[in-house]
């Protein structure tokens, strides 16, 4: 048994028509357009081609195999659907099949016509960062592409109960998972603290020096071109991505940080317009926005879009998850400066 989480295009009216299938017992994908009647983009007919190597054009584009993977009691979960936060699940019924829908008319044609059957009683609408779930799924129901396996089948399972039963998780849930709630506050008062404590290029140099210490990185370094010529990359890390057991398979990747320095919420979309600039001009395999403020429905909505235009990850990481990615790798060191620090302001 598989959870795939899959996304839809940013127009709210395909998040509505999708939502509206899956209550008649379908799911459907998007990047399947046909533009005539007849036409058609069947995933069995270019699964055939792609084994005779006949494959060619945009045909590429709407190939996503993936989709001939998922069996019957598998799940898919739709990311922003029905509304932006949400998460709609359901449990997979059929295989895949092609139909030709009309509902979803685009520039580029008809879209939303990869399918799959689902039981309409096993639909459940959550918040993606509602209270019944868990750190760890709410990090996986982030947005990655246009699929990806949620890989936690436990989690997933204990929120289904929990939907289904009304109960809430904070109060049935394990000692880890009281302890994390617990936390809330402490790692929302560490983020205050490092935001006061790391202004300006300070903070750049402690997020390069976590970066460091990260496995997988080859080199972090903070940016010597400055803030006025630097293109948005305050820090630029290279990295490798794939088996480090077998380093034939391990890939070099680029990934450009831009470091914010905020109190409060982080509203301003001006580090959106820095990364997308950042990873263009570097030309990088993905970008990262670290700020120590507050995240907003705004700024997580236009860094999703962000990724959507450019087509490349742009993950967010601000505020609680910040403090947590800076005490994880440079925790004993942060801990030892900050008593120093006050042992000498009490003297």
């Amino acid at each position: 048994m598989s959870i795939y989480a899959l996304r839809v295009n940013s127009d709210p009216k395909c998040a509505e028509a999708i939502f509206d299938s899956l209550r008649n017992g379908e799911a459907r994908f998007c990047w399947s357009a046909y533009e005539q009647e007849g036409e058609d983009k069947d995933l069995r007919r270019l699964q055939k081609l792609a084994e005779q190597g006949k494959l060619l054009g945009e045909e590429r584009e709407y190939y996503q195999s993936f989709l001939l993977d998922i069996k019957k009691d598998d799940y898919v979960v739709y990311i922003n659907v029905p509304q932006y936060g949400q998460c709609t699940s359901a449990r997979v019924t059929g295989e895949y099949y092609w139909k030709a829908h009309t509902d979803l008319k685009y520039d580029w044609g008809y879209d939303g016509n990869h399918c799959l059957s689902v039981d309409p009683e096993s639909i459940r609408v959550f918040e993606r960062n509602g209270v019944n779930v868990t750190p760890y799924l709410q990090a996986r129901l982030k947005l990655q592409g246009r699929f990806w396996k949620i890989n936690a089948e436990e989690d997933f399972f204990k929120l289904q109960h929990a939907l289904t039963t009304g109960e809430q998780l904070t109060r049935n849930g394990s000692p880890a998972e009281f302890l994390s709630r617990s936390l809330q506050p402490v790692w929302e008062e560490i983020a205050v603290l490092i935001q006061q404590n790391y202004p300006g290029k300070k903070l750049e140099e402690l997020v390069c020096k976590a970066f460091n210490r990260m496995p997988n990185v080859e080199t972090a370094t903070v940016n010597a071109a400055g803030s006025h010529s630097d293109y948005g990359a305050d820090v630029i890390v290279t990295y490798f991505d794939g088996f480090a057991a077998i380093p034939e398979l391990c890939t070099p990747k680029k990934l450009v940080i831009q470091v914010k320095s905020y109190e409060g919420e982080h509203y301003s979309l001006q580090a959106v317009s820095d990364i997308e600039k950042a990873v263009l001009t570097y030309n990088a395999d993905a970008g990262l926005i670290f700020s120590t403020g507050k995240s907003t429905e705004q700024l997580r909505r236009s860094t999703e879009e962000l990724a959507d235009k450019i087509e490349r990850p742009i993950g967010l990481c601000t505020y609680e998850q910040s403090a947590r990615l800076l005490m994880r790798y440079l925790g004993d060191e942060l801990i030892d400066g900050y008593r120093n620090s006050t042992d000498k302001s009490s003297k």
